[in-house]
């Protein structure tokens, strides 16, 4: 005759991750957390932190298992967009290649002076 397991103990998997690889899973989940809720109060967008334990069956052994994990992360970012103009083939460019330039020299005189035009300049 087979006895029910009992019932799991809710600190059962605390306890494990706090023992996986002396702790190091439980300090990684720490700082990858961190990161996330920095993002997110930073970015005001979600995040995510997601931990999958892989388990398969020991071979040659009926109570061992090996036991992977893996961390991953989502980060949210903030990413602002850039104006691009399109030329005529169609490449992006920084400046709009229909609008003319100009070839500004400082004015002569003293270096870095303002002059106002259409006002009387002092005397």
């Amino acid at each position: 005759m087979t006895t029910a397991p009992e019932p799991p103990d809710g600190d059962a998997f605390a306890d494990l991750i706090a023992q996986y690889k002396d702790g190091e899973l439980a300090v990684e989940l720490a700082e990858k957390l961190r990161e996330v809720v920095a993002a997110v109060l930073h970015t005001q967008k979600a995040g995510a932190i997601t931990l999958v334990l892989a388990v398969t069956p020991r071979k040659g052994s009926l109570d061992q298992v090996d036991v992977t994990e893996d961390v991953k992360t989502k980060i949210p970012e903030v990413r602002a967009p850039r104006v691009m103009f399109a030329d005529k083939n169609g490449d992006l460019v920084k400046d709009d290649p229909r609008q003319l330039t100009f070839d500004v020299q400082p004015a002569a005189g003293v270096p870095g002076a303002v002059r106002h035009i259409g006002r009387a300049e002092a005397q």
